[in-house]
């Protein structure tokens, strides 16, 4: 009878221990646990739907998960999780933010655009609300925030690492197609100067609104430059960045693909189009392929929380994107939040987000915050969309690492090191 004691009171340990994936300061005790409301504003809707789809089924996934841990560990708040449709759009996200806010929601998971944040960031904070973002990069928003964090890496890390790729494999003039908003222009912004600190060349952007879908136009216009670019600098060292959201990536590659003159450089995409939706279409995947597209990816997830998560069937019904595992850690870090203050108002809560956020370690990594709120560090991975046996596959050509000691960010390609401070 000892011996079965002791092995339930080991396996219980060793239960709470593996959901935590860290260690915990949550408060305990014996009383009925209260329920805290949580909010997400998800895009289940508009341009970015199928991104929505993904972080929608991932957030409840982590609701469940962090509900258990906390049965487990018998702490006295539960996490209710209540979702609202954004639309993908800055109305939508403040319209979703105010039902949030009548519902009595002090703690919010999203939203994802950086336009939409943009748009509920006041409210937030007029309001007493607390957001933790799991899709935002624009470094226009790297300021202090009282009741805002970003789980992302913001664009200064990914302009720089997108420059640093392209010149490694020979790109010495880019040519640029950017999405007029807060996103695209602070990224452009954040690649050009790093692309010409280190004697690249940068023409002036093609801007296009968000919801274009139609890029004969702007191709045709810019087809002179080309020719002017690839007679001086020569079809191998000519590069074309495309910043947009998936709505406007798969129209452009599609479009761009049945040119053999733009076909003949070097296409590069940004995060904000998971390389996953590219290939789910398949006239974009062949002509991604044929453009030889490489895209910068927030890494995937990582650990046996991600296995499990990539293994539920409700996240397996939909295209698999980053953003998914960065809301999912954005809700473990809200609740253990929540927890921890014992169900806290707005102001206990920021104060605890950084702290808890500094000591968890997520499906997406380390997810320490840096003095502005917004995640310490940038991991990258780039992918190459290839034709393979008949189909269209993701292969990994480089990767950037930010190292948490030095500050310093390490590109690795297949055959060279580069390193960008």
């Amino acid at each position: 009878m000892r011996k079965m004691f002791l092995s339930g009171i080991v396996a219980f340990i060793v239960v709470a221990v593996s959901t935590a994936g860290c260690t915990s300061n949550v408060q305990t005790g014996t009383t009925q646990p209260k329920t805290v409301l949580v909010g997400a504003l998800v895009p289940l809707t508009g341009t970015a739907a199928s991104t929505g789809a993904n972080v929608n089924s991932t957030i409840r996934v982590a609701v469940a998960d962090v509900n258990e841990y906390f049965a487990a560990t018998d702490a006295n708040v539960r996490v209710q999780l209540v979702v609202k449709d954004t639309g993908t759009t800055p109305d939508g996200a403040l319209a979703a933010m105010n039902a949030l806010h009548a519902g009595g929601v002090t703690a919010v998971v999203g939203p994802y655009s950086s336009a939409e944040l943009s748009a509920v960031a006041p409210y937030a904070q007029e309001n007493g609300m607390v957001l933790i973002n799991y899709g935002s990069t624009a470094p226009s928003l790297n300021v202090a925030r009282e009741n805002v964090f970003r789980i992302v890496p913001d664009d200064s890390h990914q302009g720089p690492a997108l420059a640093t790729v392209m010149q490694e494999e020979g790109v010495r003039l880019l040519i640029p197609f950017v999405r007029d908003d807060v996103y695209g222009n602070g990224l452009i912004n954040a690649t050009r100067t790093a692309f010409e600190q280190h004697g690249g060349v940068v023409i002036e952007e093609t801007r296009f609104a968000a919801n274009t879908t139609n890029f004969s136009g702007a191709l045709a216009a810019v087809r002179p430059q080309l020719t002017l670019a690839t007679a001086a600098y020569g079809l191998g060292s000519v590069g074309v960045l495309f910043i947009g959201f998936e709505n406007n990536t798969v129209p452009m590659l599609t479009a761009a693909g049945s040119d053999s003159q733009w076909s003949g450089i070097r296409w590069y995409g940004v995060a904000a189009t998971p390389i996953n939706t590219i290939l789910a279409n398949g006239t974009a995947a062949e002509s991604a392929a044929r453009l030889n597209y490489t895209a910068v990816q927030q890494i995937d997830g990582q650990g046996e929380r991600y296995d499990r998560l990539m293994q539920n069937a409700s996240v397996q019904r939909t295209i698999q994107t980053p953003y998914g595992s960065f809301a999912y850690d954005a809700v473990w870090i809200m609740a253990r939040a929540i927890a921890e203050t014992n169900g806290g108002n707005s102001t206990a809560l920021r104060e605890a987000i950084p702290r808890v956020a500094s000591s968890y370690t997520g499906i997406t990594g380390n997810t320490t915050l840096n003095t502005v709120g917004d995640r310490a560090y940038a991991n990258y991975d780039f992918w190459t969309i290839r034709s393979h046996n008949g189909t269209y596959v993701k292969v990994k050509t480089a990767q950037s690492r930010t190292d948490p000691v030095s500050g310093i960010s390490i590109v690795q390609l297949s055959t060279t090191i580069a390193v960008v401070r």
